[in-house]
């Protein structure tokens, strides 16, 4: 269980990058954390069907949550996933 203050954040990042990438990442703060969710921002943008189709939320609000609030949501958790298609690796 990632120790950061986004826990689910970090999950995310582990499920997506694996453990090598997240143990490699020494110092995890809020400079770090953010690039990385901006990166997210833009793939956001770039997968605006996938984002659609699942609708788990706006596109908005998904984006708003990522650049403005400290902690993501299940929302957007799930979001990253339909982008990343890890439920079809999952399953």
């Amino acid at each position: 269980t990632p120790k950061e203050n986004d826990s689910l954040f970090w999950c995310y990042y582990i499920i997506s990058n694996g453990d090598v990438n997240y143990e490699t990442i020494n110092n995890k703060n809020t400079v770090i954390t953010k690039q990385i969710k901006i990166n997210l921002v833009n793939k956001i943008r770039e997968n605006k069907p996938i984002v659609k189709t699942y609708k788990f939320d706006t596109i908005s609000n998904i984006e708003s949550n990522l650049a403005n609030d400290d902690n993501i949501n299940i929302k957007t958790i799930l979001t990253l996933f339909a982008i990343e298609k890890i439920f079809k690796r999952i399953y």
